[in-house]
């Protein structure tokens, strides 16, 4: 596993259309066995996913599209030194016309909070890399495929 993190999750069981638990053991596992903290977990959603594994989506059509995965931030204390403010992203123009009319008066100073539910997709033209802001969301791309960098 990299500095980046590693995806393992949305794991089939061979030869049925039901899912694996490893991913789930392994959480626990690194939990009790191991001393770490899971502080929260994310889930990344990405419309964009290929419908996968075919046999159960495209052919027999009894799964539907895997298109979310989680992520796990674990830490070695439960403590972890954290920030919120590094990962938030300006308010869309509709939330400031919102918050001109009064309707809503727990203004984050300008910025909206990062929710646990990201949508991370090569393929959306309001993608948060294709408007510049990659500090906020943590992207980091290349020319064949989308990967998530966690702060």
């Amino acid at each position: 596993m990299d500095g980046n993190g590693s995806d393992i999750g949305g794991s089939w069981k061979s030869g049925t259309p039901t899912r694996s638990l490893y991913h789930l053991d392994l959480l626990v596992m690194l939990c009790r066995e191991y001393g770490f903290h899971l502080c929260q977990e994310h889930y990344w959603w990405n419309p964009a996913k290929l419908p996968t594994p075919a046999e159960w989506v495209n052919v027999r059509r009894v799964r539907v599209k895997d298109a979310v995965n989680c992520i796990w931030w674990l830490s070695l204390t439960p403590w972890p030194k954290a920030n919120n403010r590094r990962v938030r992203a300006p308010y869309s123009d509709s939330m400031l016309d919102l918050l001109q009319k009064r309707l809503r008066t727990d203004a984050l100073q300008g910025h909206r909070a990062f929710l646990a539910l990201q949508e991370i997709s090569g393929s959306s033209g309001r993608h948060a890399y294709r408007s510049g802001n990659r500090i906020a969301s943590g992207v980091q791309a290349n020319r064949r495929m989308l990967s998530c960098r966690l702060l």
